[in-house]
């Protein structure tokens, strides 16, 4: 038995009341440290024709590549707010696109307006669905180019399929992303 600063007895090599606290101390500063580390998002690119796309790997998922076309769908199968995107090549021009992307058995007639990506002039096709639930309007961006038209194309294959009512723009990720290779 050794004695203390306190003049109490304590077992020999049991921690005294400083060296609990010291270590205590070290244990919460060692646990924060690790948690204010912040977990860095892995970017990756992927390539479609001769437009480049950059995307985040902890919220995207790359599927369905092709020279001409891939798919990225949310991470999060629970996520809300992000739509599956697909990013093409089609020697189709816009019109052609959103006749084959927003078919009239489950849209409205779109609407079209104009629109850029990568500085590139393109348009817009927005189209309200025929559904009776809340579902998010079908997107389709274009930009023609002369190795094809390039688009991001945002639907849903069914009533009730996709994200619910409130999702914003389904580009908005991308848009700073997206780039034409020479």
């Amino acid at each position: 038995m050794r004695e203390t600063s306190i003049g109490r007895l304590r077992r020999a090599g049991s921690p005294g009341p400083q060296e609990k606290t010291f270590s205590a101390v070290a244990a919460a500063a060692l646990l924060s440290a690790a948690l204010a580390v912040p977990v860095r998002a892995e970017t990756r690119e992927a390539v479609v024709g001769k437009m480049s796309v950059s995307y985040e790997s902890s919220r995207w998922t790359l599927t369905n590549v092709s020279p001409d076309g891939l798919m990225l769908t949310p991470s999060d199968p629970h996520d809300r707010k992000r739509s599956r995107v697909a990013v093409l090549r089609s020697p189709l021009n816009c019109a052609g696109l959103a006749k084959v992307h927003l078919p009239d058995s489950l849209y409205v007639v779109p609407t079209i307006a104009p629109d850029s990506l990568a500085g590139r002039r393109g348009e817009r096709h927005t189209a309200h669905t025929l559904c009776r639930n809340a579902t998010p309007r079908g997107e389709l961006l274009c930009v023609p180019t002369p190795s094809g038209t390039y688009a991001l194309i945002a639907t849903i294959a069914s009533c009730r399929s996709g994200p619910g009512f409130g999702r914003g723009d389904p580009f908005e990720e991308f848009f700073d992303s997206v780039r034409f290779l020479p």
